[in-house]
């Protein structure tokens, strides 16, 4: 019962709690004398606290008075699980320091050194490519962060070589800080590489792409002209002449320094779908007149035979003339269809 309490709370306050102490005091001076920096934990004037406050519960248990102890153990207790945290946290960050600087430090100068590669490209590149203000504002950012890690590198050695005595919690917290800005730097390193490499590609590609939409359009032309079809020209004559004197504009961009690739893609993008569609309907107009005209030479061998077939002939050659292509083949391969299955078995049964 309560004598057993008693006789508890006295081997807590004489004996156990002393020997945590004085271990706490001789782990202070091993680890002091092993290279670590723990006067910031003032271990000495917490064990000289822990040691009043039990000079004052001993004498208060001399007068036989307990009440309130476990709250004050349970304080002391706090006080000590928190300091041996931080020792242990001590010990780990030393590991964590002794094992990485190195290498933290090291990639740092291979971040500082591919910095200054990226800025000499970026500037060389400007005299070539016109860089979108939301790419001049992320490159002072970048240089900014590159600044930065600079002056947190040089503050960084400064602490390891003119042996200040910091905490190596202290140190891996600066260290973690370098680490972490050499992965973001890191990343905005790949980023404006992949981006010069992307402008030059873009630029090769739309040059060639440009050179060979040209020639597409050209051969069109050619091939209407080839079929005796002017007549289908002079119908798109606006749009073939919008066609090359926008692809012209394309290519006088690419000229002219710095290119500004991102109006060329805003362009280009556009003319490309506008001038394959334009070639798609030309050579789909010249197929349909072809056809149109060979469906009304077969169902011309009709015409002497058939009066229906001379009157629906002569409607068709009409719409002909009038380009309306599409309509006179399916006008005639009726005809066909119904007056020669032969020759619509040759037009393909269309």
């Amino acid at each position: 019962g309560r004598i057993s309490k008693i006789a508890e709370y006295n081997t807590i306050v004489t004996k156990l709690l002393p020997e945590r102490l004085e271990e706490l005091l001789n782990k202070d001076v091993q680890l002091t004398f092993s290279g670590y920096f723990i006067s910031h934990l003032k271990i000495k004037e917490l064990v000289a606290t822990i040691y009043n406050m039990l000079d004052i519960i001993k004498g208060n248990f001399a007068k036989l008075k307990f009440g309130g102890f476990e709250e004050q153990y349970a304080e002391i207790e706090e006080k000590l699980t928190l300091l041996t945290d931080a020792l242990e946290n001590e010990i780990s960050c030393k590991i964590n320091f002794d094992e990485h600087y190195k290498e933290v430090l090291h990639q740092a100068q291979i971040v500082e050194a591919d910095f200054i590669k990226v800025k000499r490209q970026y500037n060389e590149a400007k005299e070539y490519y016109h860089m979108d203000d939301i790419i001049e504002q992320r490159f002072v950012k970048f240089q900014n962060a590159a600044a930065h890690l600079s002056d947190k590198k040089r503050e960084f050695e400064g602490f390891i070589f003119s042996n200040s005595r910091n905490p190596y919690s202290f140190m891996v917290q600066k260290m973690n800080l370098i680490q972490l800005e050499n992965q973001e730097i890191e990343g905005e390193i790949q980023f404006f590489n992949q981006y010069f490499i992307d402008m030059k590609q873009y630029a090769e590609e739309t040059y060639l792409k440009e050179h060979e939409l040209t020639c597409q359009l050209i051969q069109t032309v050619g091939f209407v002209r080839q079929n005796n079809l002017d007549i289908i020209l002079d119908f798109y004559q606006n749009e073939i002449q919008a066609a090359f004197s926008s692809l012209q504009k394309i290519r006088e961009e690419l000229k002219l320094k710095p290119i500004r690739i991102s109006y060329i893609k805003e362009q280009f993008n556009s003319i490309q779908g506008n001038v394959l569609d334009l070639i798609q309907l030309i050579k789909q107009r010249v197929q349909e007149a072809n056809l149109a005209a060979q469906s009304i030479i077969y169902a011309n061998q009709l015409r002497s035979e058939f009066n229906q077939v001379d009157q629906l002939l002569k409607e068709a050659e009409s719409n002909y003339a009038q380009q309306n292509y599409k309509e006179t083949a399916e006008m005639v391969i009726q005809i066909l269809k119904e007056y020669h299955p032969v020759a619509y078995q040759m037009l393909g049964g269309k």
